[in-house]
């Protein structure tokens, strides 16, 4: 998704829009390619993006602030700790989270909890609950990056494994005859790319690179109405994985596509 375009729909939109929400951090890496990594990437649903401390070191005392826009029954917040845009290799080579304070912000005192993360990709689920508008998470230590010394975290939301209500409205819009469309002409498009990559001779890494993002980050029908219709918070239990782009990938047999 284009990233203006994603910014603008976190920030605002229409009077139907789902509560945006926003994100603020300690600090933000901007890489060699000048690409910023901004705290808000940890709130929009796409483990392939992700929010990078630019502080020298590898993240202690770190620090990511989501303001969900509204106040929510907190009940869990789950974390993907790690750099994940090219899978296994960019998790090692950049520093990840071990120790974390989770603290739950609203009315009144702060409640919070202290986990420690294992050292492999996956997703964090940590009981904590309170109401609360704001989730911080502070990072004590971390585990280093075999490449890099910046600190990422791909993902942070809440209530993932009791999300069905908070994401509702996506579920009746993707049962309508609208999504219905949507979906015919997302289907062409994966047959397209897989009848391009089919017929090329030596590949091709661009159309590659689409299905790959369609795999691993969802549709992008389905990415644009979850940020129309889904709160902040509950993107990443909005916005799953792409079973046509996933099948496409395993009929390539592409080595190059195991990240997504």
């Amino acid at each position: 998704m284009n990233a203006l375009l994603l910014g603008i729909l976190l920030s605002s939109g229409a009077a139907d829009a789902a509560t945006a929400g926003r994100a603020v951090a300690s600090s933000t890496l901007v890489d060699d390619e000048g690409t910023r990594h901004l705290p808000r990437r940890a709130m929009d649903g796409l483990l392939s993006s992700g929010w990078g401390e630019g502080d020298s070191g590898s993240g202690a005392d770190a620090w990511l602030e989501v303001d969900l826009g509204k106040f929510h029954t907190v009940r869990e917040v789950s974390i993907w700790p790690g750099n994940l845009a090219e899978g296994q290799k960019s998790f090692k080579e950049y520093a990840r989270p071990k120790t974390v304070v989770v603290e739950l912000r609203g009315r009144g005192e702060p409640v919070t909890r202290e986990v420690v993360i294992e050292d492999r990709m996956h997703r964090l689920d940590i009981p904590i609950e309170g109401d609360a508008r704001k989730v911080r998470i502070h990072v004590k230590d971390s585990y280093e990056g075999l490449v890099f010394s910046d600190l990422f975290i791909a993902e942070v939301g809440v209530n993932f494994n009791d999300s069905r209500d908070a994401i509702e409205r996506l579920i009746e819009w993707v049962r309508s005859t609208s999504a219905d469309r949507a979906h015919e002409g997302h289907e062409s498009k994966i047959r397209a790319a897989f009848d391009k990559i089919k017929g090329a001779e030596f590949g091709d890494p661009e159309t590659l690179a689409y299905l790959m993002d369609q795999a691993g980050d969802g549709p992008d029908y389905i990415r644009r109405k979850a940020l129309q219709l889904v709160d902040a918070g509950y993107l990443a239990a909005a916005i799953r994985p792409d079973v046509d782009a996933v099948d496409a990938l395993r009929k390539l047999k592409d080595p190059n596509a195991i990240p997504a």
